[in-house]
């Protein structure tokens, strides 16, 4: 009996640490785009906290979404097209968290939203000079 007691804590032991060795869920983000309430594609630039872009998607007819994100904390830049890119106004910081998913509204002319803590960022939360 003392066995199958001891081995069934050992099970139990194993099945635990196999449980949390497992991946979270990877959490998702819908972007949505406009500018004067229309519309604007554009690239967004994804950085993690720590200020590396870890991808860029274009949007298409303002809208995009962005899979398999680990939990954390994002930035969001955006851009247009052009030869040099031109760079939008708005910056949104993101917390995603395992398994969720979340909507962000960005009106690209929009800095009243802009954190401050974008790695890179001047005083008061302004979009870095563009090409930065």
């Amino acid at each position: 009996m003392t066995r199958i007691v001891a081995l069934a804590a050992l099970l139990l032991t194993v099945l635990a640490l196999c449980a949390s060795c497992m991946d979270e869920d990877p959490g998702e983000l819908s972007v949505r785009t406009n500018k004067q309430g229309q519309p604007q594609d554009c690239m967004v630039q994804l950085f993690n906290s720590k200020g590396v872009q870890v991808q860029e998607p274009y949007t298409e007819r303002g809208f995009v979404i962005i899979k398999s994100l680990k939990s954390g904390t994002y930035f969001l830049k955006f851009k247009d097209s052009a030869t040099p890119p031109n760079f939008y106004a708005a910056i949104r910081k993101i917390t995603v968290k395992a398994g969720d998913s979340h909507v962000e509204d960005v009106d690209l002319d929009d800095t009243s939203k802009n954190p401050p803590d974008f790695p890179g960022a001047t005083p008061g939360g302004a979009a870095p000079a563009a090409g930065s």
